[in-house]
Order: structure tokens, then C-alpha cells, then sequence
């Protein structure tokens, strides 16, 4: 068995495609990325097990399995006022489909007093996403990308 670096020219592949699966996120209504099995068999992108409050990794070396107990679940689906105006409190301000908007797990911007939710993976695709400062151990939500996060961690 070869031990896999960082200049390895092994090809690579998430749990989903070792497993022959189509997942769907339990986070978020994006069918697109790298997944990762949780400790109950379902899966959920690692950029959202990454950013989402209460979702952790057995195996932080291996990021498997995810575990969701911790999760505050009244943050999962949305919460929308009784206006049912667009982007309440725990919808999605990115997504275009109402349905998906109010889909999964949002979290929010961390800019100020800002009140815009989003799913991790339409945070990212609007290169939203930032590190997390070397104080805290929770990225954040505002103006950067998640590779070099993933990256620098050494995780692919």
C-alpha cells in the first residue's frame, strides 16, 4: 500500500465516488462537490460539514465521520416570516428557487450587522467564505475562498 503526499500523482477521489453513490448534501440542496459519509450513512459536502455550527469529524485527521448531533437543529430548514418576504431570517439570499432557498442549513454573514443567510456552497460559489482567525477555530463568513482552506489543512 502506497502513503499518499502532497506531490502525489495518485488520482484522488471523494468517499461518494469511492462508494459508487450520487449523494445529496444533507445540508444544502447543492448536488455538486466533495462529500463525505456522516456516522448515520447519509452525506453532506465537507465545505458545509467545514462551516455549518455543530457538525464535527470523528476522525479530524481522516474528516470521517461526520457527526451532525451537535447540530442546533432548529437552524435546519428556514425560517420564514409570516410576510413570507424573500431572504427571511434562514433563507437563502443566493439561491433562485424558493423551495431550494428554504432547504438545508443556512448560516449567516458575520459582517456586522448584516443580516443575509446562505448555504455554505452557494457561499462559496460567490467566493464568500473565509478562514478562520488563528484565535477562534470557526471560519467565518465573509469575502474569500475555502480552497486555500483546505488546502493548507493538507486534506487532498
Amino acid at each position: 500500500m502506497s502513503s499518499a503526499s502532497e506531490n502525489s500523482t495518485e488520482p484522488w477521489f471523494c468517499d461518494a465516488c469511492k462508494n459508487g453513490v450520487t449523494p445529496s448534501c444533507e445540508l444544502c440542496p447543492n448536488q455538486d462537490g466533495i462529500f463525505k459519509e456522516t456516522d448515520a450513512g447519509r452525506w453532506v459536502h465537507v465545505v458545509c460539514a467545514l462551516y455549518v455550527p455543530g457538525v464535527a469529524f470523528g476522525d479530524i485527521d481522516k474528516l470521517r465521520p461526520v457527526t451532525l448531533t451537535e447540530m442546533n437543529y432548529s437552524k435546519y430548514g428556514a425560517k420564514a416570516s409570516t410576510l413570507r418576504r424573500m431572504h427571511a431570517a434562514g433563507e437563502c439570499s443566493f439561491c433562485e428557487d424558493a423551495r431550494f432557498a428554504r432547504t438545508g442549513v443556512c448560516i449567516s454573514c458575520d459582517a456586522g450587522m448584516c443580516r443575509s443567510y446562505f448555504h455554505v456552497t452557494c457561499a462559496q460559489r460567490e467566493g464568500l467564505l473565509s478562514e478562520a482567525a488563528a484565535e477562534e477555530n470557526i471560519p467565518t463568513v465573509t469575502r474569500a475562498s475555502v480552497e486555500a482552506l483546505v488546502v493548507a489543512a493538507g486534506w487532498f
